[in-house]
């Protein structure tokens, strides 16, 4: 029997722990344009995004997706949840928030700081 934790994906074989300067997974897949912020938006089902003009803003339900950025519960529910990717590409920060659509400022003030 495998082990449920394997995965032929090396990285995600350390229990879904991320590096926080690695390259954003997918960026290509999501649509995301080279040189400019991005919040990548994971949630079960359409979910509200926030507003932020400063950064492009895209939304996924797509699992395998969620899975890669560590964002699929242990019940196999996407999100909700947010990650931030830097101009350069980089994965930046990421996290489950359920209160999404009610977070916007704090999510502006972390695109701001970044790179």
């Amino acid at each position: 029997m495998r082990e449920w934790l394997h995965d032929p994906a090396h990285a995600l074989q350390q229990l879904d722990l991320l590096y926080l300067d690695q390259p954003a997974p997918g960026a290509e897949e999501l649509g995301l344009v080279p040189g400019r912020a991005a919040v990548v938006v994971f949630c079960q089902t359409r979910c509200p995004l926030p507003e932020l003009p400063q950064a492009q803003v895209v939304r996924s339900t797509d699992a395998h997706l969620a899975r890669r950025y560590a964002l699929v519960s242990e019940s196999g529910r996407i999100g909700p949840g947010y990650a931030l990717i830097d101009a350069r590409g980089q994965l930046r920060y990421r996290t489950f928030d359920p209160g999404l659509a009610d977070h916007q400022q704090e999510i502006r003030i972390l695109i701001e700081g970044l790179p």
